[in-house]
């Protein structure tokens, strides 16, 4: 699988916009077609790019839905050549702690966006073959708060942490996950959302999973779910981890 190239797996669902585009009709896409990201493109240069992580980042500031795309973009962009291979945007991912890839021709054409839900896809095959369990790959530390939390401290944790979603949790027990996009994808025409308590946003229940679990099985799961992190609990439903697709695009060295 590693040596298949980056061409193979550049996502369809690409947005792309001028820079001087409206954060309120970036918002509306990334809603509409449920992507993570947009491309700020100037003729045919791409100039930055804006994640969910970066509305969600401006929130407690005051988000200006009029405000144009490049006062919220990330630049520069980072960028894959399509002929490299799914190793390298692995490694790319992993270390630039990053989501996200813009996948460039030999001339430095834009053709397409490589994301971590389209690596996950691909290792799908790999973590079959190699039984991975839920246990192996999920991160222990969970951060987690209760319904009745402000969205807004929810906000203020995934920032600090740089995580995608927190739990929501009445004890050990999970109630539901908000997360970045529940979040960013709400941005615009929800008054007074950083007040609103995360029951009100969250995801539930809580898609859970136990540590048992064969990850590809889970993959799968997650895809027919549309979710992007599952909840790994104990026969009695306590939490024991989380299990997001960057930690299984982290696991790509165990394959090597």
């Amino acid at each position: 699988m590693f040596k298949r190239a980056v061409s193979e797996l550049v996502g369809t669902d690409l947005i792309v916009l001028a820079p001087d585009e409206s954060l309120g009709a970036a918002v509306g896409l990334m809603r509409e077609k449920r992507v993570s990201c947009v491309l700020a493109v100037d003729g045919d240069k791409v100039t930055g790019i804006m994640t969910e992580r970066d509305v969600v980042k401006a929130l407690p500031n005051g988000f200006d839905p009029a405000a144009p795309v490049r006062s919220l973009m990330s630049r520069p962009v980072s960028g894959i050549m399509q002929n490299l291979t799914v190793e390298d945007a692995c490694r790319m991912l992993t270390d630039g702690e990053i989501r996200h890839l813009a996948v460039l021709d030999v001339h430095g054409a834009l053709r397409g966006v490589i994301t971590n839900s389209n690596v996950v896809d691909a290792l799908a095959v790999e973590f079959m073959c190699e039984n991975t369990l839920c246990s192996e790959v999920m991160h222990p530390a969970v951060v987690s708060v209760s319904p009745e939390t402000p969205l807004g401290r929810a906000a203020e944790l995934m920032i600090e942490r740089r995580i995608g979603s927190v739990v929501a949790a009445i004890g050990d027990k999970p109630q539901g996950v908000v997360s970045e996009r529940d979040l960013a994808h709400r941005a615009v025409g929800f008054p007074g959302l950083l007040d609103r308590p995360v029951s009100e946003l969250m995801g539930s229940p809580a898609v859970v999973v136990p540590p048992d679990g064969m990850v590809y099985k889970v993959i799968l799961y997650m895809k027919q779910k549309m979710v992007r992190r599952v909840v790994i609990v104990d026969r009695d439903g306590r939490i024991l981890g989380i299990m997001s697709q960057s930690d299984l695009v982290k696991a790509y060295p165990r394959f090597l």
